[in-house]
């Protein structure tokens, strides 16, 4: 049995094997009308076919079929929308969206760290003297980070730092749950 990720809108990021769905309505372009919605994900390396949407009314539902999903190669796309009615289409969406890998599938172990948290922790090994071959050929604006000096570590360290709990506030938010972020407030006093 495959999960579903039902949505209220289109997806940003969805794991490969399950069934996507998501609703759109477009006002101009009615499915009443006679208007139809397709969309598509798009990278450097992958095209996938256009997914229908179905009328539902006036608007649409979009649904992405497990099988299909189950062939998607994990990554980055473009998530393109566009809308037809005779000889007339118009672009509706394009954004980008991630396809994650389909862990059922897994016949062997995965890093499931994100790209920042795996730069993050190459660059504390470096720092520590306790770098892996792989992790000393990680490479920051075309430089490997085992030949960077210590403060440049340092400096590299702490912004992926920052990058890494940018990602963490973002993945608590996209769960529901407060960024887990302080806000300060100071009050000065009224001239």
């Amino acid at each position: 049995m495959s999960a579903t990720k039902q949505l209220n809108s289109e997806p940003t990021q969805f794991r490969a094997g399950e069934i996507v769905e998501w609703p759109k309505s477009l006002s101009a372009y009615s499915a009443a009308d006679g208007w139809s919605l397709f969309y598509r994900l798009v990278n450097e390396s992958n095209a996938y076919t256009a997914i229908e949407g179905t009328a539902d009314g006036t608007g649409f539902v979009i649904t992405i079929p497990a099988a299909t999903t189950a062939n998607y190669v994990a990554g980055k796309y473009a998530l393109y929308g566009w809308v037809s009615k005779s000889a007339e289409l118009y672009e509706v969406y394009n954004a980008e969206c991630e396809v994650l890998v389909d862990l059922k599938a897994l016949t062997a172990g995965y890093d499931i760290r994100p790209h920042v948290k795996k730069v993050l922790d190459a660059l504390e090994a470096v720092i520590e003297g306790r770098a892996s071959e792989k992790e000393k050929t990680v490479s920051i604006g075309g430089q490997t980070i085992d030949m960077m000096t210590l403060a440049e570590l340092r400096i590299e360290w702490n912004r992926y730092n920052k990058y890494y709990q940018d990602y963490l506030a973002e993945q608590r938010i996209n769960a529901g749950k407060p960024s887990g972020r302080k806000i300060l407030l100071r009050f000065d006093r009224a001239s």
